[in-house]
């Protein structure tokens, strides 16, 4: 019998999938774009730095490209405990400055009480509002990206 790894410790099947239909539901009322991505650690390249990886991350799955620039990411390196939560250009321009940090310090406290999805859930919540509040659905809004989890991990 092999051992969990950390992923299968973390996030169950049934997860994923409420954290797919929690950022389908958020973006039904706002033209911004939420991607969750989970990985078991950074890529060597960046050494650790969790901010560089999600910078990377933000750009190769296309969160800089949406039409309103109101892409955001919310990176879980699972391996570091560590969690980032990058927005766009529209949607900083909008917050206030702390807010992406309180979001991701209250975000960080589920996860030490081991749950992950309600803490993923909760940041989905919370920065939909947002968008909701300044970047409301226009009419010819459309879906830019796919609402699935990224999971970049050893299984």
């Amino acid at each position: 019998m092999s051992e969990k790894s950390i992923f299968q410790k973390s996030f169950s099947n049934d997860d994923l999938w409420a954290i797919k239909t929690k950022i389908a539901e958020a973006e039904l009322k706002t033209s911004g774009e939420i991607r969750v991505k989970i990985r078991d650690k950074c890529e060597e390249k960046f050494e650790g730095g969790t901010r560089a990886q999600a910078e990377a991350d933000f750009y190769a799955e296309g969160l800089n490209e949406t039409r309103d620039k109101t892409g955001v990411l919310i990176l879980l390196v699972l391996g570091q405990k560590k969690l980032e939560i990058l927005a766009d250009q529209g949607i900083n321009s909008m917050l206030l400055p702390n807010e992406l940090n309180s979001i991701t310090a209250e975000t960080v406290s589920f996860f030490r009480e081991g749950r992950f999805k309600e803490g993923v859930v909760y940041a989905i919540d919370v920065l939909a509002g947002h968008l909701a509040t300044y970047f409301p659905r226009k009419d010819d809004d459309k879906n830019e990206l796919p609402d699935d989890v990224i999971v970049e991990v050893k299984r």
